[in-house]
């Protein structure tokens, strides 16, 4: 189903990210949380550990979804240390890379943040300023490894929810 008419369909990419080596974060998670973590310890850094693979995923959609022409990483107060270079690498490749906080998505729901549950922030993408009808949710470590089209997304204009299994040689 790879037409013309893909290259024409409005498709955003959203990536959720944190940067759990913030020491600023730490201390505001910490302040909610019953049993405190000690993120010198490796089993607590683990899950929140940011070892550049934000960086991956941005250049992953750069390179591997030319459909997409905006990129929202959204984030709590927030920024990875190479994003302007991101930026104008996007920008270069006629895209945009975006930053939205917490707070824009939480928009008259500020009194529940800070945010630390995936699943309610998921909930809120929606709420993202100029973000097309159609949109693919990225986590910080999915990567794109090979080209992708609009229909590896999206089929008959609906969001592709499940593949198709099939064996591998």
């Amino acid at each position: 189903m790879s037409t013309e008419n893909e290259l024409e369909l409005k498709i955003d990419a959203v990536i959720t990210w944190v940067d759990g080596n913030d020491l600023n974060w730490q201390k505001k998670i910490n302040k909610y949380l019953k049993v405190k973590k000690d993120f010198s310890k490796k089993k607590n850094l683990v899950r929140y550990n940011s070892i550049g693979e934000i960086d991956i995923t941005i250049k992953s959609i750069l390179k591997f979804a030319p459909f997409i022409k905006k990129i929202f990483l959204v984030t709590d107060d927030q920024k990875p240390l190479s994003f302007q270079e991101l930026q104008l690498k996007a920008k270069k490749l006629n895209r945009e890379l975006i930053l939205v906080d917490h707070k824009i998505i939480f928009k008259n729901y500020e009194e529940f943040l800070p945010c630390f549950n995936s699943c309610s922030i998921g909930n809120m993408l929606y709420k993202i300023p100029d973000l097309s009808e159609k949109f693919i949710i990225f986590n910080d470590d999915t990567f794109l490894m090979r080209l992708t089209k609009p229909s590896d997304f999206f089929y008959n204009d609906f969001p592709v929810i499940r593949g198709k299994w099939e064996k591998y040689y």
